[in-house]
């Protein structure tokens, strides 16, 4: 399938036409989405990183007065130790009186492990945990966001290389209209033909030259759009797209999908509630800590401490409430499978219609060009009237119109497909 594309007009341009990749790159490197979108991720970064504030140390200083003379001094620093759920007291306290002056002091340490609830420090790191899988995420979220942003723009790209080839067609026939609207004035004034027809050439001339003067206003205001969205110079706002270009859109099947973005992104959801529903699980167990101590004095102590709410009714809740969004989640991403599969179906259908459709008003041009060729030989031998001869140029012109329009719609529709098979940006 070739046809010809003249661009009179945006060739006297003397530029550089930019094509599809040249346009996404320009997008990429001038727009603020993608800008602010960087910074999404470096966000997510930080939450992670806020969320090991924990395992810090934790010091502090504790004083004590008696009749206005320093009583007490006790110093301590405390630890959480993520990897274990356990906390870990240093401290150490001093007499007042004697503390300037060598005096009585005591050092300890302490460190509970805990043994049912927390073991291994699964409640301490849930918000960590939770934190890695938003990072993951979100990274899938960010590229999903761009994608369709870049999806929105490029229709906007193959809307401009349509309005070219609009300016182009309706550059073309003015040209015949004026040509045949000087050989009208040179028949008329050789009485060939009547004022009638003159009339009616006229006319044509000037309803080409308002289709032109429409379709340059629609191209010159979306080149004007382009030129500011790309921080761009108007004159260099000129798409490089074969319109007519055809793709064959590949066979797809039902479980493809499923390493597709949206639901990949919707495993990391699922993900999120099977961590909260192990921090609820460890949750609702018995509070049973091993606890250490080891004193400056001699006070080493071994012991366990125990804790259980009766009923326990905020885990139990909690956990079925987290077991049943999981099951509706399961249900969602079955859903969204569905739907997915069925609008990228749905899409390849319709390319290879419009494929058809582009075929068939192939041979509806050539069927209107030899129309318009044979009306002028029945007009040149008197046997039509020239209404009918400018009636067929302007048909021919119409479909030809009408076959770029279907091609700007076949080209958007195509890369609909590639988005949704993540294939529009990688």
């Amino acid at each position: 399938m070739k046809i010809f594309i003249i661009i009179i007009s945006l060739f006297s341009l003397n530029v550089l036409a930019m094509d599809k990749d040249e346009f996404i790159d320009r997008l990429k490197n001038t727009h603020p989405f993608f800008v602010k979108n960087s910074f999404s991720n470096q966000i997510k970064q930080k939450e992670k990183q806020i969320t090991t504030r924990a395992d810090d140390w934790n010091l502090s200083l504790d004083t004590t007065y008696n009749k206005n003379s320093l009583d007490t001094i006790n110093f301590s620093a405390n630890k959480k130790i993520l990897s274990t759920g356990g906390d870990l007291i240093v401290s150490h306290l001093w007499n007042g009186e004697e503390f300037f002056n060598g005096g009585t002091d005591k050092f300890s340490i302490s460190y509970s492990h805990p043994l049912l609830q927390n073991s291994g420090g699964i409640n301490d790191r849930f918000n960590f945990d939770i934190a890695d899988i938003k990072i993951k995420q979100n990274y899938l979220e960010v590229l999903e966001k761009e994608e369709n942003f870049i999806l929105s723009k490029l229709k906007i790209f193959i809307e401009l290389a349509y309005l070219q080839e609009r300016q182009a067609i309706n550059e073309k026939r003015l040209e015949l209209a004026k040509k045949e609207l000087d050989l009208a004035k040179e028949k008329f004034a050789a009485s060939v033909i009547n004022e009638v027809d003159l009339l009616l050439q006229k006319n044509a001339y000037e309803r080409s030259k308002q289709r032109l003067l429409q379709a340059q206003k629609d191209l010159n205001l979306l080149r004007q759009e382009i030129a500011i969205t790309l921080d761009y110079n108007f004159n260099d706002v000129v798409a490089d797209l074969n319109l007519y270009k055809i793709f064959t859109p590949k066979t797809i099947s039902l479980d493809e999908f499923n390493n597709s973005r949206l639901l990949k992104i919707i495993d990391f959801n699922q993900d999120i509630l099977k961590r909260t529903l192990i921090d609820f699980e460890s949750k609702s167990k018995a509070k049973l800590n091993l606890k250490l101590g080891l004193g400056s004095n001699n006070e080493n102590s071994v012991g366990l401490n125990f804790s259980y709410p009766l009923g326990n009714t905020y885990g139990k809740e909690n956990l079925e409430k987290t077991r049943l969004q999981l099951l509706e989640l399961e249900q969602h991403k079955k859903e969204s499978l569905l739907n997915i599969y069925t609008k990228s179906k749905n899409t390849g259908e319709k390319i290879k219609l419009l494929e058809q459709i582009l075929e068939s008003k192939i041979n509806q041009i050539n069927v209107s060009k030899a129309r318009t060729i044979k009306e002028k030989q029945l007009y040149a031998d008197g046997n039509r009237e020239i209404d009918l001869v400018i009636k067929s140029q302007d048909n021919e012109q119409d479909i030809k119109l009408s076959y770029a329009q279907t091609a700007k719609e076949y080209q958007q529709t195509v890369i609909e497909f590639k988005a949704m098979l993540d294939e529009l940006i990688q």
